[in-house]
């Protein structure tokens, strides 16, 4: 069974983008990027439902950091069609992003 995680850091992630842009088969949505009916739709669904799994670190400051990823910045992580190319985590100048692919 394969079994992917893209896992962010949220006390490095600076929400520049640059992983959604280098990613060949855009595995990150924004919330930007999505219309109105569709940004209802996904903003109904948890953080599981969504793909979107954050570092542990039991911080406060990285708590409320995570928070504002999820509800500002990623909509929602496609971990069904990542590749495991690396090239997200190899672009984020931040190292935020981890890839785990097994």
């Amino acid at each position: 069974m394969d079994m992917r995680k893209i896992i962010i850091d949220p006390e490095k992630c600076v929400a520049c983008g640059d992983c959604s842009l280098i990613c060949p088969v855009k595995v990150y949505t924004r919330w930007r990027e999505l219309s109105g009916e569709k940004r209802q739709k996904i903003s109904k669904l948890s953080l599981e439902e969504r793909h979107i799994r954050f570092s542990d670190n039991e911080s406060d400051k990285a708590a409320k950091k995570a928070k504002q990823l999820a509800d500002k910045v990623f909509a929602y992580i496609d971990v069904a069609s990542c590749l495991a190319c690396r090239q997200c985590s190899d672009t984020c100048w931040k190292e935020a992003i981890t890839i785990i692919a097994k």
